[in-house]
């Protein structure tokens, strides 16, 4: 079957989530899918690694290891392991998911994709009323290839200029999660919906992601 879109899942140290995450998902993902596992832990997850070979044998799926992470204790945010995901992405779109996030109902790839495909969308996925930046939330999300492959997932700083006119949170928040973001810093996946914002390209952020996932918000640490 020709593949429509490829799946990125980053899991990181905690290991009893990535083998449920595993075995959750185990032969459920769609057939039009690729699926690519980013390794971004800090200590050993020996089971996780085990599993997920097997898994990778059985349906053909490729996993990688973001070495550079791997050696910060705490690991920075997955953008990089994204990142480095993203220079084996062969199909047009491609979906984000972290270790926490379990997929309820598969039909959810196919529809989000519809909808991308359709509205020719940049990304596709929801969003927090109150958050600093109107963006799409990678824990989990339907981007375009060409757009995610130009402006990338990792964490950077810009000039709180830039990022001013989107600035929605309350501005008494002294959250330093919101702090951050009025002063530059846009982590995974926010400078990539910010500037495809700023280049005129749709971004559907109105989903119903939560009729389709459990999202446990623990993190991917």
């Amino acid at each position: 079957m020709q593949k429509r879109a490829t799946l990125i899942v980053v899991f990181g140290t905690a290991e009893e989530t990535n083998l449920e995450w595993l075995q959750h998902h185990e032969g459920k993902l769609p057939e039009f899918l690729d699926v690519i596992c980013v390794e971004n832990y800090y200590a050993p997850c020996f089971r996780t690694a085990a599993y997920l070979q097997d898994m990778c044998r059985f349906y053909n799926w490729r996993a990688l290891t973001n070495l550079k992470d791997m050696l910060i204790h705490p690991p920075r945010l997955h953008g990089s392991a994204l990142d480095l995901a993203l220079n084996f992405v062969t199909t047009p779109y491609l979906f984000t998911i972290d270790s926490d996030c379990f997929v309820q109902n598969p039909s959810v790839f196919e529809e989000m994709l519809d909808v991308a495909e359709k509205e020719r969308a940049a990304a596709v996925g929801c969003t927090l009323p109150t958050i600093t930046i109107p963006y799409v939330l990678p824990f989990f999300a339907c981007y375009r290839y060409d757009v995610a492959a130009k402006h990338g997932f990792g964490a950077r700083w810009v000039d709180p200029q830039l990022v001013e006119p989107f600035w929605q949170a309350d501005k008494e928040n002294l959250d330093a999660w919101v702090e951050e973001r009025r002063k530059g810093y846009l982590d995974v996946g926010c400078y990539l919906t910010l500037m495809a914002q700023l280049e005129g390209e749709k971004v559907i952020m109105d989903f119903p992601v939560e009729n389709y996932v459990v999202h446990r918000w623990s993190g991917t640490p």
